[in-house]
């Protein structure tokens, strides 16, 4: 049994639901771990991509830009990963300009 306050095992469920195609049950174990830790990278990059950001008011958007502002928090894979999904997400929302502000520090 997964343990449901673990955000942990909520993405290795996750992960493994994603690899099979069930993008709507991986979403939510991403969003379940999110609520448990915010602060969890893999749980917001997993989400973003079964469930890309497709609105400029998203809730993620700025939760993104606290991910990249955490610098103790995450580490430098997170990072980078996290720069690179605000490059797809400004992308995709044709915020061009933002997009590619983002892209360097992903390349570092």
């Amino acid at each position: 049994e997964i343990m449901p306050n673990e955000p942990r095992h909520l993405m290795n469920m996750a992960g493994t639901l994603y690899m099979h195609g069930d993008n709507d049950e991986a979403a939510k174990a991403c969003r379940l771990a999110l609520e448990l830790d915010p602060m969890y990278a893999k749980a917001l990059m997993i989400l973003n991509a079964v469930e890309p950001i497709k609105e400029a008011d998203d809730d993620r958007i700025p939760l993104l830009h606290r991910h990249v502002a955490a610098t103790d928090t995450l580490n430098d894979e997170e990072r980078t990963l996290t720069h690179f999904d605000l490059y797809r997400t400004y992308d995709k929302l044709k915020q061009y300009d933002e997009a590619w502000e983002w892209l360097p520090e992903g390349n570092k």
